[in-house]
């Protein structure tokens, strides 16, 4: 029976996934990291046709980053770390031949590629490198794109904000747009204007003291950047002027919406619409105000680009029960083609079971939204165990897209159920927001509340409910299992917290800061900071547990995992029977390898099927 699901696992995880998706500068061909092989590659494709063609062939790390294409559509930019430990140097490949070339040499710091510029000479990249006897944060460098010494461009109190930009170059090379902050709120990130090789750079937007302004990619004539902003409850997509400085804010702001691509002669410009566990592609026409909404259903990956026409659309489709596919949208027909068809790998399609989207109601009557997967019905079946997945962030969404894993638990007889907690993105900045200075508080009440729905269905038998999650979701299993005892019957946490200031003085820059935003000062709040670790209150757990942890986590750094295991052990608690411990030497936060997934999700799988699959308590 092990070897068989061991057998399951792996086809499942071998259906295969697609990362950051981008539209070359030419429009004329796709760059996408794939894995149809097993491990992560980076491949392109011609938008007019033909197979996809791997570009590096081992070269990218096991968890890669987003990449950059050169603007002659020759060469790409990459990020590459060491197992893991997001420490990275630059790279660039040449398209036609393969060839790579080192353009660092000191894998001592992050170095996450943004774009070219215009006419290829710079590279752009956001790193934490610094400068001697400086705190390190986030700031904007570039460098030229053969390598060589490397410029810093921006430098302000609150590190720079680019995870959403595309391209921050105006179109002539000579000014960057980007995000950051002079002001004391972390939460603030304000859209600045720099000349590289010129000191200073001037601000240019800021709505409102706290909220996040970012630039996403400069208009064609450069007289405008599409910009987003989260003052609104909804974060709005808008057209910034760089020299009056006004702003045009797109649409009714009653979804988030993030600016993506211009249409080649800027009179229309594309953004993603998200609300809920739902995302499609719109398209404003920036001189009537009209939108056309594009029928393809996304995920997070799902990002977009006009083609050289300036007319049709190139999208990601993915859905629930529908992996992955690259496809085009012309408006004037409604034709959706396939660039890249959707490939099952060795699943057969009708394997699939798709999704639900359901709401339940949380302790203060909130309700939540959750994507809800159950076996198909059978007219014998006792009712199922069931596990509640708990997403990473927390400023992070579940979308209702193809999900292997879950897919793979409900073959075995799980239902699972995967919630969007108060803290979720897609819902408006009131209710991400709602777990500020309240992390495993409210977001944590709404878990239990999942566990209650999941508990008053008919095919669910409660007696056998457990969770699991990584990241943030590892944290709020672990704070689960410590402060809701009495609901769960076996958890695992992947990668999770369980001090936070433990994890604040040994985690890298950007998360510091990342934590100040959520939690506040780690002295002033010393109080919040300790009650909401749950390494401390170690001796309410009861369920059975799974602890897995890289050793090379800079994110959630393996001590959090140790720390709680140790405390496991000097409660008298025994290994093996107790609790499970996992650590894996080369492994950082996470893994796009086929191997480390199911290196990390074979055990954690097979110990809920243990504790959860036998006979009701």
């Amino acid at each position: 029976m092990a070897e068989e699901h061991r057998d399951t696992l792996r086809e499942w995880v071998s259906v295969p996934e697609m990362g950051f998706p981008r539209l070359s500068p030419l429009r004329e061909h796709v760059g996408f990291l794939w894995d149809p092989d097993g491990r992560v590659e980076l491949y392109t494709v011609d938008v007019r046709g033909g197979p996809p063609v791997p570009v590096t062939h081992g070269e990218l790390p096991k968890s890669p980053y987003p990449f950059a294409w050169s603007p002659d559509d020759r060469s790409i930019a990459f990020s590459k770390d060491r197992d893991g430990n997001e420490l990275h140097d630059l790279f660039r490949v040449d398209c036609a031949t393969g060839s790579v070339t080192q353009l660092t040499h000191d894998p001592t710091c992050q170095r996450i590629v943004i774009s070219f510029s215009p006419d290829g000479r710079w590279l752009l990249y956001v790193s934490d490198q610094g400068h001697p006897g400086e705190e390190r944060q986030l700031d904007l460098w570039r460098i030229p794109s053969s390598g060589g010494e490397p410029e810093r461009i921006t430098h302000h109190r609150q590190p720079v904000n680019a995870w959403v930009s595309r391209s921050l170059f105006s179109p002539d090379g000579t000014r960057v747009a980007y995000a950051a902050s002079d002001q004391d709120d972390p939460r603030d990130a304000e859209v600045f204007l720099a000349r590289p090789g010129v000191a200073g750079s001037e601000r240019i937007l800021s709505v409102r003291k706290g909220s996040k302004e970012i630039p996403v990619t400069w208009s064609p004539d450069g007289r405008s950047v599409a910009v987003q902003s989260d003052a609104a409850d909804f974060v709005r997509a808008g057209l910034l002027d760089v020299v009056s400085h006004d702003v045009r804010w797109l649409g009714p702001g009653t979804a988030d919406e993030t600016p993506l691509d211009f249409s080649p002669d800027g009179r229309s410009l594309l953004v993603i619409r998200s609300h809920g566990v739902s995302a499609q592609p719109v398209v404003y026409d920036l001189a009537t105000g009209g939108e056309r909404v594009i029928p393809v259903p996304l995920d997070f990956w799902g990002e977009a680009g006009f083609l050289a026409d300036g007319r049709r659309v190139l999208s990601v489709r993915n859905d629930s029960n529908r992996p992955y596919a690259i496809v085009t949208w012309d408006p004037a027909g409604g034709a959706i083609d396939e660039v890249l068809p959707t490939n099952y790998g060795p699943i057969p399609s009708d394997d699939v079971v798709p999704s639900e989207v359901i709401r339940y109601p949380s302790f203060d009557g909130r309700e939540i939204e959750a994507i809800l997967y159950r076996p198909r019905a059978r007219a014998d079946a006792a009712p199922a165990p069931a596990v509640v997945e708990v997403h990473g962030g927390p400023t992070w969404q579940f979308f209702d897209g193809f999900d292997g894993l879950a897919q793979y638990l409900v073959s075995l007889g799980f239902v699972v159920l995967k919630p969007n907690v108060r803290g979720s993105t897609g819902y408006g900045s009131r209710f991400r927001d709602l777990n500020l200075r309240d992390l495993g508080g409210g977001d944590l009440k709404d878990v239990a509340a999942a566990a209650e729905y999941l508990g008053r269905q008919p095919y669910v038998d409660r007696h056998r409910l457990g969770i699991y999650g990584v990241s943030y979701g590892g944290y709020l299993t672990y704070a689960a299992l410590t402060w809701q005892p009495d609901l769960w019957a076996a958890g695992v946490a992947i990668a999770g917290v369980t001090d936070w200031k433990l994890g604040y003085d040994e985690e890298m820059p950007d998360l510091r800061h990342y934590d100040l935003e959520l939690m506040g000062d780690p002295v002033e709040n010393a109080a919040l900071w300790h009650d909401r670790s749950p390494v401390y209150f170690a001796d309410h757990v009861r369920a059975p547990i799974l602890m897995i942890h890289g050793l090379h986590d800079p994110r959630c750094p393996v001590s959090h995992a140790r720390v709680f295991r140790d405390a496991l052990l000097r409660l008298g608690r025994k290994e093996g029977r107790d609790f499970e411990y996992l650590e894996f030497s080369d492994q950082g936060h996470g893994s796009a390898d086929r191997e480390q997934i199911l290196r990390t999700f074979r055990p954690a799988f097979s110990f809920l099927e243990r504790h959860l699959l036998g006979p009701p308590r």
